[in-house]
């Protein structure tokens, strides 16, 4: 349930007070999980990190707003107006976001596993990295056009504009997907056994390494392919917590090798695995 004195500051107090409480206390996350924010004018607002769990959003005005990272698992948005907003690294999974107004909204990164986008306007949002699969609704929804890089770069398509149902045939997904992002490095060997694992875990050929991709900001993109029947969060919190828990051993073993401070032991990793080893690994992966 929200934090009554949250919602008080939002609601009551204005946003110009809001924002200023959220810039004093940076520490605090804000709680407004099952909150009815419904019709409301939260313009311009930070709302970066908050949890909006099942929140109520019915046609709330959004324009401008930053819920960059904020948790929206189930809000209803339905007729939301979220122009020139940002959900970059937001959790809109199973959100109903029925014709909200997502005109030049970026959604970098967003998570909308199973999120319906039913009739909702599209147009010069940025998607980039969004997730998205086989259960997104992206049924009559509107867009002109889209950018598939942040700061309005690679406009898809290049000339002109989407027809009608164009941008769903396009980008809806009929198989089921799981992104994974290292942005510190990744260890190959602890990746592996946790990946074995979660092949195990699911029993099925249809796992597989589906592309790498090395980002602009450094990070590595492993794009997994699981079975239709799997469950994507579960899968990715499965292969996250055993690659913690293998990538633990992996370094108490670099520790005991070097009898290294931790600064030392990237470099023992990076030695320790060249190139052709990893492409030997990945090629094992991909052919399983």
């Amino acid at each position: 349930m929200a934090n009554a004195e949250h919602v008080n500051i939002l609601l009551r107090k204005g946003i110009r007070d809001w924002n200023k409480w959220r810039k004093k206390y940076r520490n605090i996350i804000p709680d407004l999980s099952e909150a009815d924010l419904s019709n409301s004018e939260i313009w311009k607002a930070d709302l970066t990190g908050v949890n909006l769990t099942k929140a109520r959003l019915r046609y709330t005005d959004l324009n401008n707003s930053d819920l960059s990272n904020a948790e929206l698992w189930q809000a209803d948005l339905t007729g939301a107006y979220l122009w020139k907003a940002s959900l970059q690294d937001a959790y809109l999974s199973s959100a109903n976001l029925t014709k909200a107004n997502l005109r030049e909204t970026s959604l970098v990164r967003a998570q909308a596993l199973g999120t319906n986008f039913e009739g909702a306007t599209l147009t010069g949002a940025c998607i980039e990295d969004w997730n998205i699969n086989g259960e997104t609704n992206l049924k009559d929804l509107i867009c002109d056009f889209v950018y598939l890089k942040d700061k309005e770069q690679e406009r898809c398509p290049t000339e002109g504009n989407f027809s009608p149902g164009e941008f769903a045939k396009l980008f809806e997904r009929t198989s089921k997907t799981v992104d994974l992002v290292f942005r510190n490095g990744i260890d190959w060997r602890a990746f592996l056994s946790s990946f074995q694992k979660l092949q195990v875990e699911l029993n099925s050929n249809e796992l597989l390494i589906q592309a790498l991709e090395n980002k602009n900001d450094g990070a590595l993109l492993i794009k997994l392919n699981i079975p239709t029947n799997a469950n994507q969060e579960a899968v990715e919190q499965y292969i996250k917590k055993e690659y913690q828990l293998e990538l633990q051993m992996v370094n108490q073993e670099y520790r005991e090798k070097l009898n290294a401070k931790d600064e030392q032991l990237a470099i023992y990793r990076q030695q320790s695995m060249d190139l052709m080893e990893i492409a030997t690994i990945v090629a094992n992966a991909l052919a399983l």
